[in-house]
């Protein structure tokens, strides 16, 4: 964490307005603020070693908030905190960031903080930002392959593909395509996400691997052709490893890739 172990909770979090050479009240004012800000009051005068790691990590935002800078910087700031550590640090820093109201740029490799603290999330690959959108329009609209295997947990499906006459077919598959505008021939990725598939009597043929319950709904994993899919059913669906069944979704669901570069097309 990065809090210097020498110093007070108080004096850590004005070490930065000392540097400045801000006038001792000004300080002291500041310090106070963003200690309750950040639920830090009755620490000021302990030590980072008295401190649990999520109040040691408060310390260091509490630090950066009080120097007004018109824009927060944090890199991957609850990456040592464990799970739950992780969840409540996640709802205090949307808390205050929405109280600061300051623009905050935050660095993430994990998506499911991007998703539930962003209010627009910049997916980066190999140095290149691949989208930048809100964070539903980035699941419900993946720009490329990258972002819909990113974001989203499961991520998405992604099952490949050629267009033949009015179907998509592929390993084991024949999809139909009534009234698309796909290119005939052209090889595609078809992307869908695991809540957007439902078992049916008629559909993709698929078997069943695994079945995962998780309290509120029952992740399964099924095998089309030979590739996985990931399918989010109610927990008490009736399906066992080694079964066969169909698989239904709407196209309009559906996100299409090109096969090649990835990217998303038209249908």
């Amino acid at each position: 964490y990065a809090v210097f172990p020498h110093m007070t909770v108080g004096d850590n979090i004005g070490f930065g307005l000392r540097m400045h050479r801000r006038p001792k009240p000004e300080i002291e004012r500041r310090v106070k603020e963003g200690a309750a800000l950040l639920q830090l009051e009755r620490f000021l005068d302990r030590y980072p070693a008295q401190l649990s790691g999520g109040q040691r990590q408060r310390v260091a935002v509490a630090r950066a908030i009080v120097m007004d800078a018109p824009v927060l910087l944090m890199d991957e700031p609850l990456s040592n905190l464990d799970a739950l550590l992780r969840l409540q640090a996640r709802a205090d820093l949307k808390r205050l960031h929405r109280e600061v109201r300051r623009t905050t740029v935050y660095v993430t490799h994990d998506q499911v903080e991007a998703m539930s603290m962003g209010d627009r999330i910049a997916v980066m690959r190999e140095g290149v930002i691949e989208q930048c959108e809100p964070p539903m329009r980035l699941y419900d609209h993946p720009a490329s392959q990258f972002v819909g295997g990113f974001i989203g947990s499961p991520p998405m499906n992604f099952l490949g593909g050629a267009v033949d006459g009015n179907a998509f077919v592929g390993d084991g598959f024949r999809l139909p395509l009534d009234g698309s505008r796909l290119e005939a021939g052209r090889h595609l990725l078809l992307g869908i996400r695991a809540e957007q598939i439902a078992f049916a009597d008629q559909g993709l043929p698929a078997k069943v691997m695994v079945v995962e319950p998780l309290g509120s709904n029952a992740l399964v994993t099924v095998l089309v052709g030979k590739t996985p899919v990931k399918v989010e059913a109610p927990v008490d669906t009736a399906v066992r490893p080694d079964q066969d069944v169909h698989l239904a979704f709407d196209l309009a669901h559906v996100r299409w890739m090109d096969a090649t570069s990835g990217n998303a097309v038209d249908a």
